[in-house]
């Protein structure tokens, strides 16, 4: 993960997890490293390369050959050449009820680990999941803790202050979502 804000969306729906939870592109990469313990227990981390937080070196462009309760995959989508492949493998990785939570970046500056491919908006990113029951979606500005749902992003960012006065407040740059596979 390498945004503040991916850990906040995660501990909006910390609740839903149960079980195992399988976190895609767990390796911490100093300052970009999101540390979930106390957050989301019981995790199993893979990543492209070994590293801290990696319990398994594994590529989801390939199936891992296991299931687990929930799924973690944030900002690793726009790093794979075939996102689909990866999505229908995540799918296969998560048992029926289990919870998944996916995210991109939505509008960001090119950023290679090892190449960088795609934008998905919350629409796209649902897009590849077919049968998961969306429970939430956001996309995420600039500020720490500021996520807007479809409607304020469609009327440019504006947002009202508990004072009643509106301001303008960051670009969206991720977008979030959260769902349960039927």
């Amino acid at each position: 993960m390498s945004n503040p804000n991916d850990l906040l969306f995660i501990k909006r729906h910390a609740h839903l997890f149960r079980g195992q939870t399988l976190e895609i592109g767990s390796k911490k990469h100093g300052k970009w490293g999101m540390d979930l313990d106390g957050v989301i227990d019981n995790r199993f981390g893979i990543d492209i390369e070994a590293g801290d937080g990696v319990d398994l070196v594994h590529d989801m462009m390939h199936p891992i050959g296991r299931q687990f309760d929930g799924v973690i995959c944030c900002n690793v989508l726009e790093h794979t050449a075939k996102p689909w492949v990866v999505a229908q493998n995540v799918l296969d990785a998560l048992r029926p009820g289990g919870v998944l939570i996916a995210s991109t970046p939505w509008i960001w500056r090119r950023h290679n680990y090892p190449n960088d491919y795609c934008r998905f908006s919350c629409d796209g990113l649902k897009a590849l999941f077919d049968g998961v029951r969306w429970v939430d979606e956001a996309y995420a500005s600039t500020h720490l803790g500021e996520f807007l749902t479809d409607q304020p992003w469609r009327q440019g960012f504006a947002l009202q202050g508990q004072d009643g006065t509106k301001r303008s407040c960051g670009v969206s740059e991720l977008a979030y979502v959260c769902g349960i596979k039927e």
